[in-house]
Protein backbone atom coordinates (compact mmCIF):
# COMPACT_ATOMS: atom_id res chain seq x y z
CA UNK A 1 0.00 0.00 0.00
CA UNK A 2 1.43 2.92 -1.09
CA UNK A 3 1.36 5.83 1.38
CA UNK A 4 2.29 9.62 1.05
CA UNK A 5 3.79 11.22 4.26
CA UNK A 6 4.49 14.72 5.17
CA UNK A 7 7.02 16.12 7.43
CA UNK A 8 6.22 19.06 9.18
CA UNK A 9 9.44 21.24 10.94
CA UNK A 10 6.89 24.48 11.74
CA UNK A 11 3.55 25.54 12.16
CA UNK A 12 1.35 26.15 9.66
CA UNK A 13 -1.20 29.12 10.03
CA UNK A 14 -3.79 28.03 7.29
CA UNK A 15 -6.89 30.71 6.60
CA UNK A 16 -10.54 29.76 6.96
CA UNK A 17 -12.54 29.77 4.10
CA UNK A 18 -15.88 30.82 5.35
CA UNK A 19 -18.09 29.07 2.55
CA UNK A 20 -16.68 25.85 4.40
CA UNK A 21 -19.22 26.17 7.54
CA UNK A 22 -23.08 26.21 7.09
CA UNK A 23 -23.63 29.60 9.76
CA UNK A 24 -21.92 32.91 8.59
CA UNK A 25 -18.77 32.87 10.67
CA UNK A 26 -18.24 35.92 13.72
CA UNK A 27 -15.09 36.45 14.88
CA UNK A 28 -13.67 36.16 18.58
CA UNK A 29 -11.29 37.37 20.59
CA UNK A 30 -11.17 38.02 24.11
CA UNK A 31 -10.01 40.89 25.93
CA UNK A 32 -9.49 42.41 29.91
CA UNK A 33 -11.42 45.16 31.20
CA UNK A 34 -11.71 46.95 34.27
CA UNK A 35 -15.13 46.21 36.14
CA UNK A 36 -15.85 49.99 36.00
CA UNK A 37 -14.79 50.51 31.82
CA UNK A 38 -17.45 46.83 31.57
CA UNK A 39 -20.39 48.73 33.64
CA UNK A 40 -20.02 51.71 31.05
CA UNK A 41 -20.06 49.75 27.92
CA UNK A 42 -23.17 50.44 25.78
CA UNK A 43 -26.07 48.66 27.06
CA UNK A 44 -27.90 46.68 24.43
CA UNK A 45 -30.86 47.94 22.51
CA UNK A 46 -32.65 44.89 23.18
CA UNK A 47 -32.07 44.23 27.01
CA UNK A 48 -35.28 44.02 29.14
CA UNK A 49 -35.97 45.34 32.75
CA UNK A 50 -32.12 45.29 33.83
CA UNK A 51 -32.84 46.10 38.06
CA UNK A 52 -35.16 43.42 38.04
CA UNK A 53 -33.88 40.68 36.30
CA UNK A 54 -30.71 41.56 37.96
CA UNK A 55 -32.57 41.10 41.69
CA UNK A 56 -33.92 38.01 40.58
CA UNK A 57 -30.24 37.26 39.58
CA UNK A 58 -29.10 37.81 42.64
CA UNK A 59 -31.53 35.54 44.56
CA UNK A 60 -30.22 32.79 41.90
CA UNK A 61 -27.82 32.04 40.13
CA UNK A 62 -25.74 34.97 41.38
CA UNK A 63 -26.26 34.84 45.06
CA UNK A 64 -22.93 32.33 45.04
CA UNK A 65 -19.23 33.52 43.82
CA UNK A 66 -18.35 31.78 41.29
CA UNK A 67 -15.00 32.68 38.60
CA UNK A 68 -17.67 32.54 35.83
CA UNK A 69 -19.18 35.71 36.70
CA UNK A 70 -16.04 37.68 35.32
CA UNK A 71 -16.48 36.16 32.40
CA UNK A 72 -18.87 38.86 29.73
CA UNK A 73 -19.83 39.05 26.29
CA UNK A 74 -19.74 42.11 23.77
CA UNK A 75 -20.33 43.01 20.24
CA UNK A 76 -17.93 45.50 18.31
CA UNK A 77 -19.37 47.97 16.01
CA UNK A 78 -17.27 48.94 13.08
CA UNK A 79 -16.58 52.37 14.47
CA UNK A 80 -15.38 50.16 17.56
CA UNK A 81 -17.88 50.42 19.84
CA UNK A 82 -18.89 47.81 22.20
CA UNK A 83 -22.24 46.85 23.12
CA UNK A 84 -23.47 44.59 25.70
CA UNK A 85 -24.50 40.93 24.90
CA UNK A 86 -24.82 39.37 28.19
CA UNK A 87 -23.67 40.45 31.40
CA UNK A 88 -25.81 43.70 32.17
CA UNK A 89 -27.60 42.40 35.36
CA UNK A 90 -24.26 41.77 36.90
CA UNK A 91 -23.08 44.93 35.91
CA UNK A 92 -25.87 47.14 37.06
CA UNK A 93 -25.73 45.03 40.68
CA UNK A 94 -21.56 45.86 40.96
CA UNK A 95 -22.50 49.62 40.06
CA UNK A 96 -25.00 49.41 42.57
CA UNK A 97 -22.86 47.74 45.45
CA UNK A 98 -25.16 44.93 46.02
CA UNK A 99 -22.78 42.08 44.47
CA UNK A 100 -19.32 42.16 45.19
CA UNK A 101 -17.08 43.45 42.01
CA UNK A 102 -14.13 41.91 40.59
CA UNK A 103 -11.05 43.84 39.58
CA UNK A 104 -11.42 43.13 35.93
CA UNK A 105 -13.41 40.62 33.50
CA UNK A 106 -12.68 38.87 30.53
CA UNK A 107 -14.96 39.96 27.73
CA UNK A 108 -15.63 37.60 24.85
CA UNK A 109 -15.87 40.43 22.14
CA UNK A 110 -17.06 39.08 18.74
CA UNK A 111 -16.84 41.85 15.84
CA UNK A 112 -20.41 42.15 13.73
CA UNK A 113 -20.74 44.23 10.77
CA UNK A 114 -24.04 46.33 12.20
CA UNK A 115 -25.96 47.28 15.44
CA UNK A 116 -28.98 44.83 14.07
CA UNK A 117 -26.41 41.98 14.26
CA UNK A 118 -25.34 42.89 17.92
CA UNK A 119 -29.01 42.95 18.74
CA UNK A 120 -29.89 39.73 17.23
CA UNK A 121 -26.37 38.05 19.38
CA UNK A 122 -28.40 39.55 21.89
CA UNK A 123 -31.22 37.06 21.56
CA UNK A 124 -29.06 34.69 21.42
CA UNK A 125 -27.06 34.96 24.97
CA UNK A 126 -30.12 36.43 26.21
CA UNK A 127 -31.93 33.05 26.15
CA UNK A 128 -29.87 29.62 27.42
CA UNK A 129 -31.35 27.45 24.85
CA UNK A 130 -30.46 29.54 22.13
CA UNK A 131 -26.85 29.69 23.19
CA UNK A 132 -24.67 29.41 20.11
CA UNK A 133 -24.44 26.12 18.39
CA UNK A 134 -21.91 23.63 18.67
CA UNK A 135 -20.55 24.66 15.05
CA UNK A 136 -20.03 28.28 16.47
CA UNK A 137 -17.70 27.13 19.37
CA UNK A 138 -15.78 25.21 17.71
CA UNK A 139 -15.02 27.71 14.56
CA UNK A 140 -14.58 30.30 17.43
CA UNK A 141 -12.53 28.35 19.45
CA UNK A 142 -10.55 27.14 16.49
CA UNK A 143 -10.04 31.23 15.57
CA UNK A 144 -9.40 32.28 19.28
CA UNK A 145 -6.20 29.36 19.58
CA UNK A 146 -5.12 29.66 15.80
CA UNK A 147 -6.03 25.75 14.92
CA UNK A 148 -6.55 25.07 10.74
CA UNK A 149 -8.96 23.08 9.35
CA UNK A 150 -7.65 22.18 6.14
CA UNK A 151 -9.14 18.60 6.26
CA UNK A 152 -12.98 17.62 6.11
CA UNK A 153 -11.89 15.58 9.47
CA UNK A 154 -11.34 18.75 11.17
CA UNK A 155 -13.62 21.12 9.14
CA UNK A 156 -16.53 19.46 10.23
CA UNK A 157 -15.48 18.80 14.02
CA UNK A 158 -18.07 17.99 16.51
CA UNK A 159 -18.26 19.36 19.93
CA UNK A 160 -19.52 15.61 21.29
CA UNK A 161 -15.91 14.11 20.10
CA UNK A 162 -13.50 16.51 21.70
CA UNK A 163 -16.10 16.42 24.83
CA UNK A 164 -15.54 12.59 24.71
CA UNK A 165 -11.53 12.16 24.34
CA UNK A 166 -11.45 15.25 27.13
CA UNK A 167 -13.51 13.20 29.31
CA UNK A 168 -12.07 9.82 29.07
CA UNK A 169 -8.16 11.03 28.57
CA UNK A 170 -8.78 13.58 31.55
CA UNK A 171 -10.27 10.98 33.82
CA UNK A 172 -7.53 8.86 33.26
CA UNK A 173 -5.06 11.52 34.13
CA UNK A 174 -6.92 13.31 37.18
CA UNK A 175 -9.28 10.40 38.20
CA UNK A 176 -11.61 13.65 38.49
CA UNK A 177 -13.00 15.38 35.30
CA UNK A 178 -15.08 18.98 35.67
CA UNK A 179 -16.95 19.66 32.18
CA UNK A 180 -14.62 22.70 31.15
CA UNK A 181 -15.44 25.59 27.92
CA UNK A 182 -15.00 24.07 24.53
CA UNK A 183 -12.46 27.10 23.91
CA UNK A 184 -10.40 25.01 26.95
CA UNK A 185 -10.62 22.05 25.43
CA UNK A 186 -9.70 23.26 22.02
CA UNK A 187 -6.65 24.80 23.56
CA UNK A 188 -5.54 21.32 25.26
CA UNK A 189 -5.93 19.31 22.21
CA UNK A 190 -4.36 21.83 19.97
CA UNK A 191 -1.29 19.87 19.53
CA UNK A 192 -3.28 16.21 18.20
CA UNK A 193 -5.94 18.38 16.24
CA UNK A 194 -3.20 19.71 14.37
CA UNK A 195 -1.64 16.42 13.00
CA UNK A 196 -4.76 15.13 12.70
CA UNK A 197 -6.17 17.50 10.19
CA UNK A 198 -2.39 17.29 8.85
CA UNK A 199 -2.78 13.57 7.96
CA UNK A 200 -5.79 14.87 6.09
CA UNK A 201 -8.84 12.22 7.26
CA UNK A 202 -12.13 12.71 5.46
CA UNK A 203 -15.45 13.32 7.56
CA UNK A 204 -16.64 10.72 10.06
CA UNK A 205 -18.52 10.19 13.38
CA UNK A 206 -18.34 12.00 16.22
CA UNK A 207 -17.11 8.75 18.10
CA UNK A 208 -14.20 8.05 15.31
CA UNK A 209 -13.17 11.24 15.88
CA UNK A 210 -12.66 10.54 19.15
CA UNK A 211 -10.74 7.24 18.37
CA UNK A 212 -8.45 9.25 16.14
CA UNK A 213 -7.87 11.63 18.74
CA UNK A 214 -6.88 9.59 21.76
CA UNK A 215 -4.98 6.62 19.45
CA UNK A 216 -3.12 9.13 17.67
CA UNK A 217 -2.65 10.68 21.68
CA UNK A 218 -1.38 7.10 22.90
CA UNK A 219 0.72 5.75 19.84
CA UNK A 220 1.72 8.89 18.14
CA UNK A 221 5.33 9.70 18.02
CA UNK A 222 5.93 5.76 19.08
CA UNK A 223 7.26 2.84 17.35
CA UNK A 224 3.91 1.96 16.12
CA UNK A 225 2.82 5.19 14.69
CA UNK A 226 2.86 3.79 11.18
CA UNK A 227 0.84 0.94 11.83
CA UNK A 228 -1.69 3.47 13.91
CA UNK A 229 -1.52 5.81 10.44
CA UNK A 230 -2.18 2.40 8.54
CA UNK A 231 -5.28 1.79 10.51
CA UNK A 232 -6.69 4.77 10.07
CA UNK A 233 -6.20 4.75 6.46
CA UNK A 234 -7.26 1.58 5.55
CA UNK A 235 -10.51 2.30 7.59
CA UNK A 236 -11.38 5.37 6.16
CA UNK A 237 -10.43 3.61 2.28
CA UNK A 238 -12.98 1.15 3.64
CA UNK A 239 -10.29 -2.05 2.53
CA UNK A 240 -11.63 -5.47 3.29
CA UNK A 241 -10.38 -8.89 3.98
CA UNK A 242 -9.40 -11.11 0.29
CA UNK A 243 -10.31 -13.89 2.53
CA UNK A 244 -13.77 -15.76 3.26
CA UNK A 245 -14.62 -15.37 7.21
CA UNK A 246 -11.33 -13.44 7.96
CA UNK A 247 -12.46 -9.30 8.85
CA UNK A 248 -9.36 -7.13 9.21
CA UNK A 249 -9.71 -5.32 12.54
CA UNK A 250 -10.64 -1.90 10.63
CA UNK A 251 -13.00 -3.81 8.29
CA UNK A 252 -15.13 -5.08 11.50
CA UNK A 253 -14.96 -1.88 13.12
CA UNK A 254 -16.57 -0.18 9.54
CA UNK A 255 -19.27 -3.16 9.57
CA UNK A 256 -19.82 -3.11 13.14
CA UNK A 257 -20.76 1.19 12.84
CA UNK A 258 -22.73 0.77 9.85
CA UNK A 259 -24.54 -2.72 11.31
CA UNK A 260 -25.82 -0.30 14.54
CA UNK A 261 -26.60 3.54 12.43
CA UNK A 262 -30.33 2.55 12.54
CA UNK A 263 -30.14 1.64 16.13
CA UNK A 264 -29.69 5.78 16.55
CA UNK A 265 -26.84 7.71 18.00
CA UNK A 266 -26.05 9.22 21.56
CA UNK A 267 -23.45 9.33 23.86
CA UNK A 268 -23.98 5.84 24.43
CA UNK A 269 -24.19 4.93 20.65
CA UNK A 270 -20.65 6.71 20.90
CA UNK A 271 -18.85 5.27 23.37
CA UNK A 272 -19.72 1.36 22.79
CA UNK A 273 -17.91 2.73 19.21
CA UNK A 274 -15.02 4.26 20.71
CA UNK A 275 -14.70 0.74 22.77
CA UNK A 276 -15.27 -1.09 19.13
CA UNK A 277 -12.88 1.49 17.49
CA UNK A 278 -10.22 1.04 20.97
CA UNK A 279 -10.68 -3.04 20.94
CA UNK A 280 -10.15 -3.40 16.63
CA UNK A 281 -6.75 -0.93 17.32
CA UNK A 282 -5.51 -3.31 19.68
CA UNK A 283 -6.07 -6.04 17.49
CA UNK A 284 -4.70 -4.45 14.45
CA UNK A 285 -1.16 -3.98 16.71
CA UNK A 286 -1.34 -7.78 17.71
CA UNK A 287 -1.86 -8.66 14.11
CA UNK A 288 -4.84 -10.45 14.92
CA UNK A 289 -8.47 -10.57 12.34
CA UNK A 290 -11.68 -11.08 13.48
CA UNK A 291 -13.45 -14.51 12.02
CA UNK A 292 -17.26 -15.09 11.11
CA UNK A 293 -19.08 -16.13 8.13
CA UNK A 294 -21.56 -13.14 8.15
CA UNK A 295 -20.43 -10.82 11.08
CA UNK A 296 -17.00 -10.17 12.78
CA UNK A 297 -17.48 -12.52 15.98
CA UNK A 298 -15.82 -11.07 19.05
CA UNK A 299 -16.52 -6.91 18.33
CA UNK A 300 -19.39 -6.68 20.08
CA UNK A 301 -20.37 -5.65 23.84
CA UNK A 302 -22.17 -7.61 26.50
CA UNK A 303 -26.54 -6.17 26.22
CA UNK A 304 -25.73 -5.69 30.46
CA UNK A 305 -22.40 -4.22 30.08
CA UNK A 306 -21.19 -0.10 30.50
CA UNK A 307 -19.68 0.85 26.89
CA UNK A 308 -18.07 3.68 29.19
CA UNK A 309 -16.57 1.63 31.71
CA UNK A 310 -15.12 -0.10 28.68
CA UNK A 311 -13.57 2.31 27.16
CA UNK A 312 -11.73 3.42 30.54
CA UNK A 313 -10.61 0.06 31.24
CA UNK A 314 -8.99 0.35 27.39
CA UNK A 315 -7.19 3.56 28.46
CA UNK A 316 -5.73 2.25 31.87
CA UNK A 317 -3.73 0.07 30.11
CA UNK A 318 -1.99 2.32 28.01
CA UNK A 319 0.50 4.91 28.56
CA UNK A 320 -0.61 8.68 28.14
CA UNK A 321 1.69 11.95 28.37
CA UNK A 322 0.50 15.12 30.52
CA UNK A 323 -0.95 17.48 28.00
CA UNK A 324 2.02 19.85 28.64
CA UNK A 325 3.90 16.75 27.04
CA UNK A 326 1.83 16.96 23.52
CA UNK A 327 3.40 19.69 21.87
CA UNK A 328 6.68 17.55 21.79
CA UNK A 329 4.39 14.63 20.64
CA UNK A 330 2.96 16.64 17.77
CA UNK A 331 6.56 17.21 16.71
CA UNK A 332 8.22 13.49 17.30
CA UNK A 333 4.85 12.66 14.59
CA UNK A 334 5.92 15.14 11.76
CA UNK A 335 9.65 14.36 12.27
CA UNK A 336 8.67 10.53 12.22
CA UNK A 337 6.65 11.37 8.84
CA UNK A 338 2.97 11.37 9.01
CA UNK A 339 1.23 9.37 6.60
CA UNK A 340 -1.42 11.24 4.81
CA UNK A 341 -4.73 9.75 3.63
CA UNK A 342 -5.27 9.93 0.40
CA UNK A 343 -8.90 8.02 -1.26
Amino acid sequence: MLIRTVVHTGQRDAPDNPENHQTPPVSRETISLSTAAWIGVETNPRQRETERHALSALRGHLSRPSPVHTRVSAARLPDGRLVKLDGHSRAYLWEQGLLAAPDRVSVDVYAVPSMEVAKSLYTHFDNPRQMESGRDQIYGARREHGVPAESPCIRYLYVSSLRMADGFVMRRLDGLYEKPEVYDIVARWKPIIELIDAAGYPATNAAMQAALFISWLVYGGTGVQHQIAQFWIAFFRGEKSSQAGHWLPFEALRFRIAQEKPMGGGGRTNERWLAYAFDAITRHLAGKDYRGRTEPVGLALPADSSPFNACLAWLGGVDLLLPERWPDLKRRVFEMGLPVYEP
